[in-house]
């Protein structure tokens, strides 16, 4: 499948959206998985915004790379500036998410709250991520 660089930035807003509505009902496991996918998509559209377009990809192991779900991989590929102090304490509290998260049940209220704050407050790792994307 492919996905263009609107289709994940598209996406990161939907998840985050999603996110939002789902701790609002309480749904925290949920919430907390969501706000994680929110941050992939950002990364891959970033990083897709550095492919020209009619050329072959930077290397082949980057191209797979870009697959994966490493946060903090994702984050070398995309290439993007140092974050300022505040949204670097928002991704401190974001890079460590996996998608391994959607078989947990015992993520708290605080915890998926935080996370979705780090993700999409106004010093959270999106406001950071959407000016390189």
């Amino acid at each position: 499948m492919y996905l263009s660089r609107s289709a994940l930035q598209a996406l990161s807003w939907e998840r985050l959206r999603e996110a939002r509505r789902l701790a609002g009902a309480g749904l925290w496991p949920g919430a907390y998985h969501l706000s994680g996918y929110a941050v992939e998509c950002a990364l891959k559209a970033c990083i897709v915004k550095k492919q020209r377009r009619h050329e072959v990809p930077f290397d082949r192991a980057a191209a797979t790379r870009i697959y994966s779900h490493d946060l903090v991989a994702l984050l070398k590929l995309a290439d993007v500036p140092e974050p300022d102090p505040a949204t670097e304490a928002s991704w401190t509290v974001a890079k460590d998410w996996t998608p391994d998260c959607r078989y947990r049940l015992d993520i708290t209220e605080a915890l998926a709250r935080d996370y979705i704050k780090a993700v999409g407050g106004r010093k959270g790792v999106l406001a950071w991520l959407r000016r390189s994307w």
